[in-house]
C-alpha cells in the first residue's frame, strides 16, 4: 500500500498558517506580559505611597524630603524602615545608591551598568518639599529654598499644604529628561514639565514615562494608584524628539498646594 505525504504545496500552506497565528498572537503575548508587568508597578507605586503616609504620620503630618544632605540618606533611605526594601544609601561619606531592582525601579525598564537608569520611580519632590517655584525651577542662589532643581534637600511640605492631595503626583514612573531615546542618567525625583520646560533636560532627574503599553503607574498624594499615558499628566515627545506640554498651567497635576 503506498503512503501518502504532503506535498510541498500543502507544506507551504500549513506554514503560511503558523506564520500568521504568530504574527496575531505574538503582539498579544507581548501585551499580556506588559499587563503583568504594570500590575508589579502598581503595587510598588502603593508601597511606596503607603510608607509616605506611615512616614508622614510619624513626623508630624510631614511629607517626605528627597534627600538628607548631612547623612547623605536618600528618600530610599527614609521610606525604607516602612517597606524592608533593602535599598537604601550606605555611603555616609557621599555618592549615588543604585537600587538596581525593588520598588524603585521598574521591571520593563533595562537596569544594568550601562544603562544609567538608576531609578525609574520618580517622587514629587519640587513641590512636595520646600522649594520656591516662582522661577520654573532655575537656580536662584539667594537661599537654599530657591535653589530650584538644585534645592534637593529641603525639608517635606506639611500634608494639610496639599490642597488636592488626589489629583496631585506623588509618585510616577519615570525616564530620561533628554527623551526615550536619551542617554541621560536618572535618579529618585521627578523634573515637573514646568521645570524641564524651564531648564531643558536635566541629568539625576526623571520625566513620568510610560512604559507598559504607553501608560505608566501614578501614585496619588492621598495614597491611591492609577495608570496614566504621559500626555495625560505631563507632557508628549515630537515626532523630532522635542518635548511639549500637555495641560494648563504645565505643572496642573503636581502644584495643588494652598
Amino acid at each position: 500500500m503506498k503512503k501518502s505525504a504532503f506535498t510541498l504545496i500543502e507544506l507551504l500552506v500549513v506554514i503560511a498558517i503558523i506564520a500568521i497565528l504568530a504574527a496575531i498572537l505574538f503582539p498579544v503575548f507581548a501585551q499580556a506580559r506588559e499587563k503583568a508587568r504594570q500590575a508589579t508597578c502598581i503595587s510598588n507605586l502603593k508601597q511606596l505611597g503607603l510608607a509616605s503616609m506611615m512616614y508622614s504620620q510619624d513626623y508630624d503630618e510631614n511629607l517626605v524630603m528627597l534627600e538628607n544632605s548631612d547623612a547623605r540618606f536618600t528618600i530610599a533611605n527614609m521610606l525604607d524602615p516602612y517597606i524592608k526594601n533593602g535599598k537604601k544609601n550606605l555611603n555616609t561619606a557621599g555618592g549615588n545608591l543604585w537600587p538596581g531592582d525593588g520598588v524603585w525601579t521598574c521591571p520593563s525598564a533595562k537596569i544594568d551598568a550601562n544603562s544609567d537608569l538608576y531609578y525609574t520611580v520618580g517622587y514629587n519632590w519640587l513641590y512636595l518639599t520646600d522649594i520656591d517655584s516662582q522661577w520654573g525651577f532655575v537656580p536662584q542662589w539667594m537661599d537654599p529654598n530657591t535653589w530650584g532643581y538644585w534645592a534637593w534637600s529641603q525639608p517635606g511640605r506639611s500634608m494639610a499644604s496639599v490642597s488636592a492631595p488626589a489629583e496631585t503626583v506623588m509618585f510616577a514612573e519615570t525616564g530620561r529628561t533628554d527623551g526615550p531615546g536619551g542617554r541621560l542618567p536618572t535618579w529618585s525625583g521627578i523634573m515637573t514639565p514646568l521645570a524641564r520646560a524651564y531648564n531643558g533636560a536635566n541629568a539625576w532627574m526623571g520625566l513620568p514615562y510610560g512604559r507598559h503599553n504607553a501608560f505608566g503607574s501614578v501614585c496619588w498624594a492621598d495614597g491611591h494608584v492609577t495608570v496614566k499615558r504621559t500626555e495625560q499628566i505631563s507632557h508628549r515627545w515630537t515626532a523630532d524628539g522635542s518635548f511639549v506640554t500637555t495641560n494648563t498651567p504645565i505643572d496642573r497635576y503636581f502644584d495643588l498646594l494652598d
